[in-house]
């Protein structure tokens, strides 16, 4: 779902659990903690409103580079081969 998201250059919100947790700080994904209610997720949606177009296609864009299939492939390849 992130890498579809971001393929699209389209803003994530998502409470602050599996994944999402590890994710680290991009400014396109918009986290919010479950515990937080309506409020929580009202402010995380308020946030991507908020936030500079521009900026949010250029991380999610940073994110598809960094993820791209043929370099996760590569690493996975690499990763393999030296446990052998």
């Amino acid at each position: 779902m992130v890498y579809l998201a971001a393929t699209f250059g389209k803003p994530i919100v998502a409470p602050r659990l599996g994944i999402f947790r590890s994710l680290g700080d991009l400014s396109f994904v918009r986290r919010f903690e479950p515990d937080g209610g309506d409020a929580a997720v009202g402010a995380a949606f308020e946030a991507v409103r908020e936030a500079e177009p521009g900026d949010l296609l250029e991380s999610a864009k940073r994110f598809t580079e960094e993820h791209d299939w043929g370099v996760i492939t590569s690493k996975v390849a690499a990763i393999l081969s030296e446990n052998r």
